[in-house]
């Protein structure tokens, strides 16, 4: 085993990530990810924007809009720490090479989206602004001496002093280190449709509940109400319609019946919540009905939405001549691993930021675009925390602090952990969808207990002698057992609906 020392740890590099890495500077500190490349994790995948208030009076609005939309479970101090600090975090982002989109006067390109009050979505790129953030940041980021970046790369176990990685090249590495980030998305791949990419697995949020943490708000996921019905072959995500798309006048229509191909609109305001529409669109399918999002009357929808052109003609399907099928998708995960307004989990050392962390900002409901202003807000605050306040210096006593003689042992074969992980997947999307209640619950939480010991009989392989892709598709799949059973237990634990948990049983 390989053992080295680090200033710092990064583990991912989506936006949050990549923020915190800029933010600890001029620390020696190794950014990891397990894509083949910088630019990864959910963020190049978004179409939204980010959310800054046009002026001071549009401060108390946009925060009132976020506790709104958050179904009043959002901590009101965090609510008000994003929005206070949107402005400072688009000027930062502009000093790191980020571009918005701007009129011909020179003014910034607002768009509107659901449940905001006023248009205050910036963007970067038309509707690739994850795209953009990212690959603005990477570069900068690539140009800074004292970052490493080592892709091809996880995280298996923090310890007492560090951090334990499994890298394609050299095995199994021993990180020393007094400060570590966990910033590696969420969980969306828990379910079988989702617009997050195949590598959101909930990675950063299995480690902190091994290493003791307890995780809060699983059961808080959004769905969104317009992915396309339909996804590409050989894909692990389906693809997402823009919110702006609606924001510039598109509209849900659906069927007069089951066999109809005459539509009218839903009978739902089009910009409301997502929770909202995505239950209403749920419903009208589970009835039997076809829902479609309508844009042929944009004209501007190749100069605005060119992510989104380009994704419906992967399918065959143009948003100027065709209705466009929508489903509701997981799009969102609102839970995750607790933090200050620092960045700071429980645990002397370990930080998080990003879709990893639940900073009390989303509540039960995400608003719009407020997703990608939290991993610059809370990326940068974490590495900055980290930078003036390191973890105790401990020095790795493997004996007494890890186990690391799991990491020989026996693993399920990469057959086998796919065929476990789509029977997961089936068991959450019915028992933790957008309509929920407890028999339903309580039979998932037995069926993910038998699948269980199905995961832990299934010992074939040994991570040494298996690809990299082959160890990560297993090591996710054990990732998201991990994450299965604690979002279960949360969603039959609160009996009332609340934002994007609903029950229907509910008292």
């Amino acid at each position: 085993m390989i053992i080295e020392h680090r200033d710092a740890v990064v583990v991912g590099s989506g936006l949050a990530g990549l923020t915190a890495a800029l933010e600890l500077a001029p620390l020696d500190t190794l950014v990891i990810t397990k894509a083949d490349h910088l630019v990864s994790g959910s963020t190049p995948w978004a179409q939204g924007g980010l959310a800054v208030p046009r002026d001071a009076s549009d401060v108390p609005l946009h925060i009132a809009d976020t506790l709104s939309s958050g179904a009043g479970y959002c901590d009101p101090g965090a609510v008000a720490h994003l929005i206070e600090h949107a402005g400072e975090a688009r000027d930062w982002l502009e000093s790191q090479g980020v571009v918005f989109d701007r009129d011909a006067n020179g003014d910034y390109q607002r768009g509107q989206e659901g449940a905001h009050s006023a248009r205050r979505i910036l963007h970067v790129g038309a509707d690739a602004s994850g795209r953009g953030l990212a690959t603005a940041l990477a570069q900068t980021v690539s140009n800074q001496k004292q970052i490493t970046l080592r892709t091809q790369t996880m995280a298996l176990q923090l310890t007492a002093g560090g951090i334990l990685l499994w890298e394609n090249q050299r095995g199994l590495v021993l990180v020393q280190t007094p400060r570590v980030l966990l910033t590696a998305g969420g969980y969306g791949q828990l379910y079988s449709a989702t617009t997050a990419p195949e590598g959101s697995t909930g990675d950063a949020m299995a480690l902190a509940l091994r290493f003791g943490l307890e995780l809060r708000d699983l059961e808080m996921v959004q769905f969104h109400p317009t992915a396309l019905a339909a996804r590409s072959s050989n894909s692990f995500r389906v693809s997402l319609l823009t919110e702006a798309l609606r924001g510039e006048g598109a509209r849900i229509v659906t069927t007069f019946d089951p066999g109809s191909k005459q539509t009218k609109e839903l009978d739902c305001d089009p910009l409301s919540s997502r929770d909202i529409l995505s239950r209403a669109v749920y419903r009208r399918i589970h009835d039997g009905f076809q829902v479609y999002l309508d844009a042929r009357h944009l004209s501007h929808v190749a100069q605005h939405f060119p992510t989104a052109l380009a994704l419906c003609q992967e399918v065959g399907l143009h948003p100027q001549y065709d209705l466009l099928p929508i489903r509701p998708a997981v799009h969102y995960t609102m839970g995750g691993i607790p933090v200050d307004l620092n960045g700071r989990t429980e645990k002397a050392g370990l930080w998080a930021a990003g879709e990893a962390s639940r900073s009390g900002v989303h509540g039960a409901n995400r608003l719009a675009s407020n997703s990608l202003l939290e991993c610059v807000v809370w990326g940068r605050s974490a590495g900055k925390d980290a930078r003036s306040n390191p973890g105790p210096a401990g020095v790795f006593q493997p004996s007494e602090t890890a186990n690391f003689d799991e990491w020989q042992q026996p693993v399920p074969g990469v057959g086998q952990a796919a065929s476990l992980r789509s029977s997961l997947q089936a068991v959450v999307d019915r028992a933790a969808g957008p309509l929920r209640d407890g028999a339903t619950l309580q039979a998932g939480l037995e069926e993910q207990s038998r699948l269980q010991r199905s995961w832990e009989k299934a010992s074939s392989e040994r991570l040494e002698n298996l690809t990299f892709f082959e160890g990560r598709t297993i090591l996710e799949t054990r990732h998201l057992f991990a994450l299965a059973q604690p979002l279960l237990h949360q969603a039959l634990a609160r009996k009332e609906s609340l934002g994007a948990h609903f029950r229907i049983d509910a008292q």
